[in-house]
């Protein structure tokens, strides 16, 4: 079970990161990739690889380099 969502969580991360790379322009939209030879893992992989949204996407493509702390301080240096 454990290793089933470790490659569920593997194959959201790996869309994400593939889609990201697709707004960019270093990449060209492609199916899940043969992630085991293990039926039930690559079933798992799968699952995570379809189960991102268009808002994840979105998400993922448009948020700010900078998070939490970082950023307070960059707009607080802006309105100083």
């Amino acid at each position: 079970m454990r290793g089933q969502r470790l490659a569920y969580q593997s194959g959201r991360k790996q869309r994400l990161a593939h889609e990201v790379a697709c707004f960019e322009g270093h990449q060209t939209p492609m199916p899940a990739p043969l992630y085991s030879h293990d039926a039930t893992w690559q079933a798992a992989f799968e699952r995570g690889w379809q189960s991102v949204s268009d808002w994840d996407i979105y998400h993922a493509t448009h948020q700010s380099r900078q998070h939490g702390l970082e950023r307070a301080k960059a707009l607080f240096r802006r309105q100083s």
